[in-house]
């Protein structure tokens, strides 16, 4: 049976993962550098995911050098507490992992790009020959690490499990890397589109100062309507999502490929805030709700 992960960047439902029929869980900032949580707050996580008998991984941002000082502090108090994987999302902090030993690196979906995070496929349907658009869409649906000299690198960076999306047509791709020995997560029901540095919430709420924003996205999350190419986004701090439904022939699929686990997002997007949540979208996934 496939593993199910949840993933939680607050306290509060990270609590309510720990006591649901998921086997892993995930702690921490994916996408911003000023929602790190303090050292206070990141050991209780790990205390809550232990107590629970549940493996702790922690989930890193992309950050600046400022930040990284910080997540040095992190990874020391992590290190003496036992062999965990952490999620990286940044080449300085990957590097920087080397120094801990007991901290095995877990490729996040910032560095492993995918086109088709792209939510317009009509990239592929270009006026061109079928062979051309077969090539095309053989580009787009593929992953970074399908380029033998980008896997290699981050083997020799020390690194055997990556992040990926829930993108069906992907998933033959996904098989390659498997066989090649990369033990994959796919993260479901939301895809990153878009991120960037300067966070898109707080510029349109006109705060300045990142470092002291009102945390708005941990609250709320806008919904983005794009009319003339009938796209629909979620807006939740510096990203954008796409949501993509996912479907049991396509979780037999990704069931056929191997070494994989299945990561469900905590969170009021989805209305997954509380264990019976998380548990009805688990056994939905399954098949059994």
């Amino acid at each position: 049976m496939i593993p199910f992960t949840v993933q939680a960047s607050n306290l509060r439902t990270f609590k309510e993962a720990s006591k649901s029929i998921c086997q892993r869980v995930r702690f921490g900032s994916e996408f911003c550098m000023y929602d790190l949580p303090t050292e206070k707050t990141l050991i209780k996580a790990f205390n809550i995911a232990s107590d629970a008998g549940k493996d702790f991984t922690y989930i890193t941002p992309r950050v600046s050098d400022s930040a990284l000082d910080t997540l040095v502090r992190h990874f020391s108090v992590l290190n003496g507490l036992g062999e965990m994987e952490v999620v990286v999302n940044d080449l300085g902090v990957l590097d920087t992992l080397k120094k801990f030993p007991n901290l095995n690196p877990y490729l996040g979906r910032q560095l492993v790009y995918i086109p088709a995070r792209c939510p317009w496929p009509q990239i592929t349907e270009h006026p061109a020959s079928i062979f051309v658009r077969y090539k095309v869409k053989q580009i787009f649906y593929r992953t970074a690490l399908n380029y033998n000299p980008t896997i290699r690198f981050y083997r020799e960076m020390g690194v055997q499990a990556a992040d990926v999306d829930w993108i069906p047509q992907s998933f033959k791709h996904y098989k390659e890397l498997v066989k090649h020995g990369v033990q994959l997560s796919v993260h479901s029901y939301l895809i990153p589109v878009t991120v960037t540095r300067r966070c898109h919430t707080a510029r349109f709420l006109q705060e300045l100062n990142p470092a002291r924003c009102s945390r708005s996205c941990l609250r709320s999350t806008f919904r983005l309507k794009q009319e003339t190419l009938g796209a629909e986004f979620f807006l939740g701090g510096n990203v954008a999502f796409r949501y993509t439904e996912p479907q049991q022939n396509d979780l037999k699929k990704l069931t056929d490929i191997g070494d994989i686990e299945i990561v469900i997002p905590a969170g009021d997007v989805l209305k997954a805030v509380t264990k019976h949540d998380l548990e009805k979208g688990i056994m939905k996934l399954r098949g059994e709700a």
